[in-house]
């Protein structure tokens, strides 16, 4: 259940080094991939803060932050946010469906602008059918 989460709030960016929302940091220091400063590797490594990865750091981002994929902080509010959906799944279906159905309504509401070229110029006409 947690790699379906993972997938579905994946952050979409990676890289060498990163920072969870909880301040822990985490770096690969594959050198053939990643552009390190001289000495930045080693400064990392002596850290007992930091923690070293093989592969690079990814992230998950829900509730409006950013986690460090890798981090345990994470976890305990991501496994509540999957029971609420797990229990909720109606009443998640009917919000988005009623929102889908208000923003369609909005955006019908747009008044809409026509591209002419009937001389040659590109001229906006505005749509004289949309009340407002």
């Amino acid at each position: 259940m947690i790699e379906t989460f993972i997938t579905a709030f994946r952050a979409g960016h990676s890289g060498c080094r990163g920072t969870c929302d909880c301040g822990r940091e985490f770096f690969n220091p594959d050198v053939f991939v990643w552009d390190f400063d001289e000495g930045e590797i080693d400064a990392l490594r002596e850290d007992d803060s930091t923690v070293e990865l093989n592969y690079a750091v990814q992230y998950i981002k829900f509730m409006n932050r950013e986690y460090v994929i890798d981090c345990n902080c994470w976890r305990a509010k991501g496994t509540e946010v999957m029971n609420f959906i797990d229990h909720h799944g109606p009443q998640i279906a009917k919000y988005l469906n009623t929102e889908r159905e208000r923003k369609i309504h909005e955006a019908e509401q747009v008044e809409i602008i026509k591209i002419l070229s009937d001389d040659g110029l590109k001229k906006p006409e505005f749509d004289d059918d949309i009340p407002f």
